[in-house]
């Protein structure tokens, strides 16, 4: 089951983001599941880097994937910065519904 833990601050900005295991849907290059949760995950990160200049942790390896916003950021970019996060979190949201056996969000 992949694991996806939302970190947020006080005022409900989502400031971190990992994602843990695989979804165990289908065997490894066939994996829907996994293929889509990688897909939003890695590009809202690659979405803060290009489209918003910031310079996230990033950490990528097998079944991990790890993202860090810098802080503070100014309040234009933390709206932009939140767009991202929650449009990816949206996503995972809608894959869960439909695979609750295979992706798990703490929020």
């Amino acid at each position: 089951m992949i694991i996806v833990e939302i970190k947020r601050n006080q005022q409900q900005d989502i400031i971190s983001f990992c994602v843990k295991g695989h979804a165990n849907y289908a065997p490894q290059g066939e994996d829907i599941v996994c293929a889509a949760v990688s897909v939003l995950t890695q590009t809202a990160a690659m979405g803060l880097i290009r489209n918003l200049g910031l310079d996230p942790q990033v950490d990528i390896k097998d079944g991990y994937l790890g993202c860090l916003l810098p802080v503070p950021l100014e309040e234009e970019v933390r709206k932009s910065a939140n767009l991202i996060l929650e449009v990816m979190l949206t996503g995972l949201k809608e894959i869960a519904k439909v695979h609750p056996g295979n992706l798990k969000i703490i929020d």
